[in-house]
Order: structure tokens, then C-alpha cells, then sequence
């Protein structure tokens, strides 16, 4: 929310990753959490902004964050690039399975992360599709 306000948007924001990485990540486990919360928001934290965040009506928040969605749609158009186009593939520099109990169901190193996640959404829909069915 703090870089939401600040910014006015999250995503793609060349702003999120190097004020995480000073403010939260650098630190690891050598400040206390409660301390880099506020350090980054400059404030303690309590329960009153989830408090406050659950105060929103469902309907109400839903009708808000389309129209942000919407609001991000059309400042992408208008910097020229179109509607954004689906990455290729990304490469997060790890290997990542997903497993199923013992069973791996898929892997990025057969093809890269999209590929697995492709693969992995097909037997979570089979899964679903079979308990449905019985």
C-alpha cells in the first residue's frame, strides 16, 4: 500500500525493487522486522491499516482495483507500447519444481518456468476435473 500511495502504481515500477532492497531486503535477519517496517513507512505497525483495508466493501474494492487495472491498461497504451505481450519465458536463475507430494509434476529445467507452470496448471485442472466429476 506504502508504494502504491507513494507511486501510484506497483507493477513494473522501477521504484518497488531498490527501495525493498534498502529498506527490507539488505538486511536479512540482522534487524528486527517490526524495526525495517518502520524504517520503510516511518511508522509502527499496528493492525489498524488491515483493519482498516478489511473495512472495504468487497463489491467496492473489486469495482476500485478494475478501474486502477483499467487506469495501468491505458498508461501503457499511451507511452506507446500497446497492450504488454506475454513474456517468452523468465528466468528467476533457480530451478523450480512443482511437486505433488513425492510426485514432480513439472520442472523449469524441462523448458523453462512458463512451461512448467503450463504443465502444472493442466494437472491442478485434471485434478479438479476428476474430483468434480466423482
Amino acid at each position: 500500500v506504502l508504494l502504491q500511495k507513494k507511486d501510484g502504481y506497483i507493477v513494473d515500477n522501477p521504484n518497488v525493487g531498490p527501495t525493498l532492497t534498502n529498506y527490507y531486503w539488505k538486511w536479512g535477519n540482522s534487524k528486527p522486522f517490526l524495526d525495517l517496517v518502520k524504517e520503510l513507512t516511518g511508522k509502527d505497525l499496528t493492525g489498524d491499516a488491515w483493519v482498516d483495508c478489511l473495512k472495504e466493501p468487497v463489491a467496492r474494492r473489486i469495482v476500485r482495483e478494475k478501474r486502477e487495472y483499467e487506469e495501468m491498461l491505458d498508461k501503457i497504451k499511451a507511452q506507446g507500447s500497446g497492450t504488454p505481450e506475454a513474456p517468452k519465458d523468465i528466468d528467476l536463475m533457480m530451478e523450480v519444481n512443482f511437486v505433488d507430494g513425492d510426485e514432480v509434476i513439472s520442472s523449469t529445467t524441462d523448458g523453462g518456468l512458463l512451461a512448467a507452470c503450463k504443465r502444472f496448471e493442466d494437472f491442478v485442472g485434471a485434478r479438479v476435473a476428476s474430483a468434480t466429476s466423482s
